[in-house]
């Protein structure tokens, strides 16, 4: 059994991420709230450094290989823990190269050079090829590897996120959060859970290209055909073809449960988040939004409000 994420690691991330975060505002909209009619309040991770939450995990994972004998890192990304990686590696005078899917964001991918990385960009048909890919960088370029939702460091670095939530929103009773990989979602539930906090926290992921949904429906770890449909959503920085036990297990333990929304939803969500808070958010970061303004907080999930 996989050893998962505790209240003390996450606690631990905080010092340790500092110099590398920024503290985000929990924003409180009126009229958001009156369109949906319940209270709504938005964490801006779309302010964070690199623009996502990814760079509390990268940090997390990156700092205690500073001054070893590494040849560099290596990341896998569709742009955004690609981002975090080569930033934080940057920060602390460490190589960084990062493998990308073919049809990833090109301002992502500018973004990962601007900060000092070595972008790799493969085509994808499989999850075998993405595995053999990361296998052969590794190896012939001698570097380690920061995975995106495997990495018990990455994953408590993310967890702080629940930690401000809570700080700034104490009687919060309902969280909604975007799940790809699981290890975001699964900690930040970790971290709000464990706090002693009776807010249920739902994931929410694109329709079609959720692994974490297919994976609570089966109630074991599967795999997603790399097909059309999961490459075309415009969420990309949701649309992992498979997760990671520890993932996986942490999301079973603190996820009440994983809902799908679709991207005409997503789009919709992205829309008023910009019109009513002046938030430029990326189709990710809009989808639990999007879930309750969709309605899928109520008809979708297995729990009633």
């Amino acid at each position: 059994m996989v050893e998962l994420i505790s209240l003390e690691d996450i606690m631990k991330a905080t010092t340790v991420i500092s110099p590398f975060v920024r503290r985000t505002p929990l924003i409180h909209s009126d009229s958001l709230s009156k369109l949906t009619g319940k209270q709504l309040y938005f964490k801006a991770e779309c302010l964070q450094r690199t623009g996502s939450f990814k760079v509390r995990g990268a940090a997390n994972a990156i700092k205690p290989l500073e001054g070893q004998k590494i040849g560099g890192i290596l990341a896998f990304s569709s742009g955004n823990h690609g981002q975090a990686c080569a930033y934080v590696a940057g920060r602390l005078g460490i190589t960084s190269s990062i493998i990308v899917p073919q049809d990833t964001p090109e301002v992502k991918k500018s973004a990962m050079k601007a900060y000092g990385a070595e972008v790799l960009q493969y085509e994808f048909t499989s999850v075998e090829d993405i595995i053999r890919a990361i296998e052969t960088v590794t190896t012939e370029k001698g570097l380690t590897f920061i995975h995106p939702f495997e990495n018990p460091l990455v994953g408590a670095g993310h967890g702080t996120v629940g930690l401000e939530i809570l700080l700034d929103l104490a009687d919060a009773d309902i969280v909604t959060i975007p799940i790809g990989g699981g290890l975001f979602a699964s900690s930040v539930a970790t971290a709000i859970k464990l706090s002693g906090s009776k807010a249920r926290v739902y994931a929410v992921g694109p329709e079609g290209a959720c692994i974490m949904q297919l994976c609570f429906r089966e109630k074991k770890m599967v795999q997603m055909q790399v097909n059309e449909r999961i490459l075309n959503t415009i969420a990309e920085s949701l649309r992992a073809p498979f997760t990671s036990e520890l993932a996986f297990q942490q999301s079973l333990k603190y996820v009440d449960d994983v809902v799908t929304v679709t991207d005409e939803e997503i789009v919709q969500a992205m829309k008023l988040l910009w019109t009513r808070l002046k938030l430029v958010v990326e189709p990710g970061g809009s989808a639990g939004f999007a879930a309750i303004l969709a309605g899928k907080s109520r008809h979708q999930l297995a729990r009633s409000w």
